[in-house]
C-alpha cells in the first residue's frame, strides 16, 4: 500500500513540474537581401507565442562592429540602399557577428503580433543596420 502511494505522489509531483507546451500562433518569416553594396543575407522567422512574438534570426556576412536588428514601415526592399523600407519603427536588438561574419540571434518582443493588424508585423521591412547604412532588408511575410 505504502510503494503504490509513493509511486502516485512521485507522478503526480512530476505531472506538477512539468512544463506545458508554449502554445504557438501565427508566424511569419523575412528573406534578407544584401542592400547598399553589402552582401548581407540570411533568414528571420517570427514566431507568435501567448503575448509575444520570438523572433530567431540567423545572418551571413556581417561586417564586424555594431549591427542591429530592426523594424521599419514597409516590407519595400526595392531601393538598393534599402531606403523604401520606410521609416524606422522598432529596435529588436543587437547581432553579435563571429569571426566569419555569422550571426545567430534570439529575441522576444511584446506589444504586437504576426498579423495585418494595428501593430501587427505582416507586411513590414526587417532591416539590418549598421550605423545610419541599411545592409540587408525583407519583407515580413
Amino acid at each position: 500500500m505504502k510503494s503504490s502511494r509513493g509511486v502516485i505522489s512521485c507522478a503526480l509531483l512530476l505531472t506538477a513540474c512539468a512544463t506545458p507546451p508554449q502554445a504557438t500562433g501565427p508566424s511569419a518569416n523575412a528573406i534578407m537581401r544584401p542592400a547598399s553594396g553589402s552582401q548581407v543575407h540570411g533568414d528571420v522567422n517570427l514566431t507568435e507565442t501567448g503575448n509575444a512574438v520570438r523572433v530567431k534570426a540567423e545572418l551571413a556576412a556581417l561586417p564586424p562592429g555594431l549591427i542591429t536588428l530592426r523594424i521599419y514601415e514597409k516590407g519595400d526592399c526595392s531601393a538598393a540602399d534599402a531606403a523604401s523600407a520606410g521609416v524606422f519603427e522598432r529596435e529588436i536588438g543587437p547581432l553579435q557577428p563571429d569571426e566569419f561574419g555569422k550571426a545567430v540571434a534570439a529575441y522576444s518582443i511584446t506589444g504586437t503580433s504576426v498579423s495585418k493588424n494595428s501593430g501587427g508585423l505582416l507586411g513590414k521591412g526587417m532591416v539590418v543596420q549598421q550605423g545610419k547604412d541599411r545592409i540587408a532588408c525583407g519583407s515580413i511575410e
